[in-house]
């Protein structure tokens, strides 16, 4: 593929005029933050809902990862068929009731808690990795003409949000309990969900396919 050409800084700070830009970007550092306020502390947080040690906890991460992987490649298909506004939407649904009952089954404990995290652990990966491909094409679409650069800000968004959560985290089990990082990483998600509802509301219809890659237009 061709090298794309460099761009400058204060390309790249252009973007952050633009308001739907901006709020896309703050809805991808809300929800990796909450994504982050879970997974620092994945295995403390499933040894508290299913009691399990070792090879057991490494075979829940396993589907996990799977469930993850398959997350990945149905939400650009999701995009493409049905737009990236309802997919990042659905995903956000998804994330908001799986952390929730992720920090339920911490509280109930084993027996209760075991069915509740196994389920949660195919729901919450799978709608958290469907939303990278969704919300790219999002922010691509957004700015056309500068599809890299509003990616490369997507990223840093990203890695923002993943010290963020970590810290965050690390602050509800410093004055709470480990069951307390549901609620937290559920209330970063809906933050993120009302944003993207509310700049859904404020984009216009029929956005145009912005790549060779034929983009399916922004539906709302």
């Amino acid at each position: 593929m061709p090298a794309v050409p460099a761009s400058s800084l204060r390309t790249r700070l252009a973007l952050l005029r633009r308001v739907t830009v901006v709020g896309n970007l703050t809805a991808t550092f809300l929800w990796i933050t909450g994504a982050f306020v879970l997974y620092t502390f994945i295995t403390p947080l499933l040894t508290a809902a299913t009691g399990w040690h070792g090879a057991s906890i490494s075979t829940l991460l396993l589907i996990y990862g799977a469930a993850a992987y398959a997350g990945n490649a149905a939400g650009g298909r999701a995009a493409d068929r049905w737009g990236a506004g309802r997919t990042v939407t659905a995903a956000l649904c998804s994330l908001l009731v799986s952390m929730t009952a992720a920090g339920w089954a911490a509280h109930l404990g084993p027996a209760a808690g075991t069915v509740i995290v196994i389920l949660t652990i195919i729901a919450w990966p799978a709608a958290g990795w469907s939303l990278t491909p969704a919300q790219s094409h999002r922010l691509v679409a957004l700015a056309p003409a500068a599809g890299p650069q509003v990616l490369s800000l997507n990223t840093s968004a990203v890695y923002l949000g993943i010290a963020a959560g970590a810290a965050l985290g690390g602050e509800v089990i410093r004055h709470t309990t480990i069951a307390w990082l549901g609620p937290a990483a559920a209330t970063l998600q809906l933050l993120a969900l009302l944003l993207v509802v509310t700049l859904r509301a404020r984009t216009a219809p029929g956005t145009p396919a912005t790549s060779p890659a034929r983009l399916a237009p922004e539906r709302t």
